[in-house]
């Protein structure tokens, strides 16, 4: 989207002041605050609306699960969903009643389904980062990114096809360790590449030591063949 396209994205980077994530590698946490802060404020926004009240009016009225839930429902249908898009769209032929609010549906759209993905993932949550494969497929396939949909579509296929390449035994590798938790607290599991990226000094550190470890005891072993080997000449030069 542009900055003069108000509900787009790159409006509210610009909005609040998010101006490095305009860029072409924006930093992840920073974008993921963007998009949590973006969605939060839409959604309570939609809530005021919906119940024609501001949120402490709401919260002092004591609402029953039941009235909460037809408001959810209406701003799921209002604000969120697909059909919603289709409501503030018109007809394919015309033009488009209401262009602000439409972005503003596709956004909330799109984010939510970011929010729900990252949600999962920090629960360790695999089997409901599995729901979203083909989605996040389609999203990257829609927005040129090759290689995301190659790399997507390549998971996918082995991992839910029957004749496929990966072994049944590989394929249980695979679920068991595409998520990681290494603190063991609620909430803090991560996928696997980002644990790498997170521990690469500590890896560094290790495979250093290794390293050096390696190199020490070849000079070791090296030394006693070279004194081994000294002494076998002396003996047979006297």
């Amino acid at each position: 989207g542009s900055l003069e396209e108000i509900g787009r994205l790159q409006y509210y980077i610009s909005l609040l002041g998010r101006v490095r994530l305009g860029a072409e590698h924006p930093d992840y946490r920073t974008l993921v605050s963007l998009a949590t802060q973006v969605l939060v404020g839409h959604i309570l926004l939609s809530w005021e609306i919906v119940s024609g009240m501001s949120l402490a009016a709401l919260a002092d009225r004591k609402s029953t699960a039941e009235e909460l839930k037809v408001f959810a429902t209406k701003i799921c249908h209002t604000y969120v969903s697909a059909h919603a898009v289709k409501d503030v769209s018109g007809q394919p032929d015309s033009e488009i009643q209401d262009r602000v609010l439409q972005n503003i549906i596709l956004l909330n759209r799109d984010l939510l389904i970011f929010y729900k993905l990252d949600l999962a993932i920090s629960l360790g949550d695999f089997g409901h980062v599995e729901i979203f494969l083909g989605t996040l497929t389609m999203m990257f396939a829609g927005a040129g990114c090759k290689n995301y949909t190659t790399e997507l579509l390549h998971f996918i296929q082995n991992f839910f096809e029957q004749n496929k390449i990966w072994t049944s035994n590989f394929v249980n590798v695979v679920w068991d360790n595409v998520l990681i938790n290494i603190s063991g607290c609620d909430g803090h599991t991560v996928g696997v590449d980002k644990n790498c990226e997170q521990n690469i000094n500590f890896q560094k550190v290790i495979c250093i030591s290794s390293v050096r470890q390696l190199i020490t005891t070849l000079l070791f072993h090296t030394e006693l063949v070279h004194s081994h080997f000294t002494s076998n000449l002396n003996d047979i030069s006297q």
